[in-house]
């Protein structure tokens, strides 16, 4: 009897309550051009097994935890030589699964590589936003500086099966979890960019950050500057220090001070800026101070 083959990819993709979107992403994945791969849905909600049979994938129904416990599931089960994480709600091109491959073909690498597409961010009708940041070893001077300086995403790295498994995600923690986990990862290793857009970020009003109610985003604000704290104060790292520790925050809390502001919150935006000043003034906050100010612009005249 001929064992059965060991897939190239395995991708994982927790999901909650969202099988509309899930379908769509699915719809994406089964559409590669490169077919070694094995789909795990994580389930922590209403998924119809019968998906399994229409999309020849593995759900495995694990209720009650959160992202990084249910991504710990994933990495627990995957059976392929790389892994990639896909969030229920976004799509991948034809192309997300080959450019890897061939880049793996055509260079020499071992375990210390991590290979990262790019993003772009897209509306409910598909229409693009904008586009990432590339890393480029020639303007950072180690992938954790990129990390900390520029949105990379979870999603858009593959990684060594041997070495994603040697790494769990923090299951205390359920923001901020993926950079979390790639700084302890990407520690001493290679990153590199592939320059094709494979991911696309979906930006729309179904997202849990846009349905958080007030006492929510006060509790999603705190949990994520913990989350930061969580990593300088219990892993040591060669290249990061305690002005990047401030500079994480202050960012953190910038963009948390603008939903505040949205919502009519204005104590904790203001609370929240000027914590985000103490800890860090950068210019490379450009756009968020700007957005802060359209942000109490925009409210001040509604109310007056």
């Amino acid at each position: 009897m001929q064992a059965p083959e060991i897939p190239y990819f395995s991708l994982i993709i927790p999901t909650k309550n969202r099988v509309g979107l899930l379908q769509k992403c699915l719809d994406s994945v089964y559409s590669q051009t490169f077919k070694s791969f094995e789909v795990i849905i994580i389930d922590d909600g209403n998924v119809d097994l019968q998906l399994s049979v229409e999309y020849n994938t593995r759900i495995i129904k694990n209720n009650g935890i959160e992202r990084s416990a249910a991504r710990n599931t994933g990495l627990e089960l995957a059976g392929g030589k790389y892994i990639c994480f896909i969030d229920d709600d976004d799509l991948i091109t034809e192309n997300y699964l080959i450019d890897f491959y061939q880049w793996h073909q055509a260079n020499d690498h071992d375990g210390n590589t991590v290979f990262r597409t790019r993003f772009c961010c897209i509306d409910e009708t598909g229409k693009t936003i904008r586009n990432d940041y590339p890393y480029d070893e020639h303007k950072f001077s180690s992938p954790l500086s990129f990390l900390i300086h520029r949105m990379c995403g979870m999603t858009t790295v593959c990684i060594d099966a041997q070495t994603a498994k040697s790494f769990k995600f923090e299951e205390s923690i359920h923001l901020w979890e993926d950079t979390h986990y790639l700084l302890r990862l990407m520690e001493g290793r290679r990153l590199v960019q592939l320059q094709s857009i494979n991911y696309m970020y979906r930006i729309h009003n179904a997202m849990s950050s846009m349905m958080q109610e007030k006492d929510q985003l006060v509790d999603a604000c705190y949990h994520n500057i913990g989350a930061i704290n969580h990593y300088f104060e219990n892993y040591t790292s060669l290249v990061l220090g305690k002005r990047d520790r401030r500079y994480l925050i202050a960012e953190k809390l910038l963009e948390y001070a603008i939903q505040a502001t949205n919502k009519r919150m204005f104590n904790e935006g203001a609370e929240w800026t000027k914590l985000s000043l103490k800890n860090c003034i950068s210019w490379k906050f450009y756009r968020l101070y700007y957005n802060l100010i359209k942000s109490w612009i925009v409210k001040a005249k509604l109310i007056y």
